[in-house]
């Protein structure tokens, strides 16, 4: 992912509803890759929690996804930036792992790793011992919510349930007992 282009794609959203002069409030869909891939053993992932760019940075961590994780992060905190600076009412919504339909012609990233243990892994994932997950309606659910609640300001997790990779793997066997589940932690 380029990250110039992903800061300059989303600060020129924002300029263009300053400039409309009747945006009121923007609520911005971000990724859970800004909170969760940090280089500290926290109990609580919350808000205020930021990745550690010289953790993820591909030099240290040769991990496919740095380069994902870090234009995320550095967007994200462009994008407060810049609305602070301008008193723009920005919202962020940071979704964990998102499940349930999905409208684009190919099947997103999002979804093929939420059905990694169905449809095969070739690698792209490395579970976690612990996976956050967060249906679509439910994303939408806080977008509506974001935009209606007048005292609403930054950053907001939405995720509905943490499940540990066994019991995923032993809810997917018993729920679709057609497919051979593969738990390739």
């Amino acid at each position: 992912m380029n990250i110039s282009k992903s800061i300059t794609g989303t600060l020129g959203i924002l300029q263009t509803c300053l400039d409309s002069k009747t945006v009121k409030r923007v609520v911005y869909t971000l990724s859970a890759a800004t909170v969760v891939d940090h280089n500290k053993d926290l109990d609580l992932v919350d808000e205020n929690v930021w990745t550690d760019v010289d953790y993820m940075s591909p030099s240290v961590n040769h991990d496919f996804a740095a380069s994902y994780i870090i234009a995320k992060m550095l967007t994200e905190r462009a994008d407060l930036e810049f609305a602070e600076k301008h008193s723009l009412d920005l919202l962020t919504v940071i979704p964990t792992w998102k499940t349930g339909p999905f409208i684009c012609s190919s099947l997103p990233g999002s979804a093929s790793s939420s059905l990694a243990m169905i449809i095969g892994n070739k690698h792209v994932l490395k579970y976690t011992k612990i996976i956050a997950f967060v249906h679509t309606d439910d994303v939408v659910n806080a977008h509506i919510f974001l935009f209606k609640c007048p005292n609403a300001k930054g950053r907001y997790i939405c995720s509905a349930v943490e499940i540990t990779v066994d019991k995923l793997a032993k809810f997917l066997s018993m729920r679709y007992p057609e497919f051979q589940i593969r738990n390739e932690e």
